[in-house]
């Protein structure tokens, strides 16, 4: 929303300075509302919208300040609006190719994000930029102090539901030749899970969670610590560093642990555990995603009161020049597995080389299970190697084995 808001006001700027070279700006009263208006109707960026303010005040040479701003759709919807903008801004820099803005205040915008019937996101987007002659001088933007208060970010689900999702923001930062810098910004929501049904049936359910995600750094490199209260006394927190996948060098440091999770949020099974508390550490680096190098762990368990009640996963994967190695136990569903293995997760083409041992298979009720494994001591074996992830073009070799408990494994199908 930042991005979308600093791109229109650079176009508003561009504007300010046809206005002062004409000097048609009689800021006084109804007369500057009408002369802003009718640039911004020259210089609004988003195809099939209206761009206008409902009153505009300044002295035309060193602030103004647009009071309504207001993007309208044909359809007669608002995905943006800002209550009150202000720029200060130097007034020399309009006649060079570097403009310099002072201070930007935003205070009270608004950005409604709807679903499409084709399920897709209605967000108001820029055009492409046209690729500029070489050698040609282009206009850059500075802004010494960008401040955003009060703002709201609005998400509607499309049919059947009428949910809506809200968040708030705030933040400070600034624009330089580096990029955007935000020296703060958070970020905080009040969730109901029924207001998630648009993602699966599983959160048409009881239940609410609070979210604040602070963070502070660049586009490139960002700095954040996220905190959630859920339901039942359950809390989950995060802390790290995240950038991009195009940026180099790379780096993912995050330190997370979580108490009183409700598994069935994310995953189907009567024989899963009420409520998991685990810990989660990611520390990989590298010039690319494909050479990353570090490790990751992640330990589940249970929240059993008892030891011997609880059921655990614990694993996690060792990589060396964008290769990892993968190693997992788990006893939280309805087997115990065992995972081995290699795999290149982020090449162009994934490549991947695993072995699963799944046994207590005894746990699973189904008769076609029984019938194909036997009624006791069943173990199954699962090898796939191979490479790509797309089911039409992957590349695999897949092997399944069953141990019926007489130690010689029955092979069941490979191929």
């Amino acid at each position: 929303m930042i991005r979308i808001a600093l791109r229109t006001l650079l176009f508003l700027l561009a504007g300010a300075l046809v206005l002062v070279l004409g000097g048609v700006l009689a800021l006084r009263l109804g007369a500057a509302t009408w002369a802003v208006n009718l640039v911004l109707g020259d210089i609004n960026p988003f195809p099939g919208t209206r761009l206008e303010a409902r009153k505009a005040v300044g002295n035309g040479f060193s602030w103004l300040e647009l009071r309504g701003l207001r993007l309208t759709s044909s359809g007669g919807e608002v995905p943006l609006s800002v209550a009150n903008a202000r720029i200060r801004y130097d007034p020399g820099s309009l006649l060079t190719n570097q403009i310099v803005v002072y201070e930007l205040l935003l205070t009270g915008p608004r950005l409604l994000i709807g679903q499409r019937p084709d399920s897709s996101w209605d967000i108001p987007k820029l055009p492409a930029q046209k690729p500029k002659p070489a050698g040609a001088p282009g206009k850059k933007l500075s802004i010494h102090r960008i401040r955003l208060t009060d703002a709201t970010v609005l998400v509607r689900p499309g049919a059947p539901y009428q949910d809506s999702l809200t968040a708030s923001l705030e933040g400070e930062g600034s624009l330089t030749e580096r990029g955007l810098q935000f020296s703060r910004a958070a970020v905080r929501s009040h969730l109901a899970y029924r207001d998630l049904r648009f993602l699966g049936s599983r959160f048409d359910r009881d239940g609410e969670a609070d979210l604040t995600l602070h963070a502070r750094g660049t586009t490139r490199r960002v700095e954040f610590q996220l905190n959630a209260a859920l339901p039942e006394g359950g809390a989950a927190q995060a802390r790290g560093v995240l950038t991009p996948p195009n940026s180099s060098p790379l780096e993912y440091r995050v330190q997370g642990d979580f108490r009183g999770l409700d598994p069935t949020l994310f995953l189907s099974g009567g024989v899963l555990p009420r409520r998991l508390d685990g810990t989660v550490a990611v520390d990989l680096h590298g010039a690319s995603l494909d050479r990353l190098g570090g490790r990751t762990d992640i330990r589940i368990h249970s929240s059993a009161s008892l030891p011997r009640d609880r059921r655990q996963v614990a694993g996690g994967a060792r990589f060396e020049g964008g290769r990892a190695q993968l190693e997992l136990d788990s006893d939280l569903g309805l087997a115990s597995v065992r995972l081995r293995g290699s795999a290149r997760p982020f090449d162009s083409v994934p490549s991947y080389d695993l072995k699963a041992r799944a046994q207590y298979l005894e746990r699973i009720s189904s008769p076609w299970w029984k019938r194909l494994l036997g009624e006791r001591d069943r173990r199954l074996t699962l090898s796939v190697t191979g490479s790509g992830l797309d089911p039409k073009r992957a590349n695999l070799h897949l092997r399944a084995a069953v141990d019926r408990g007489s130690g010689q494994a029955e092979l069941l199908d490979s191929g």
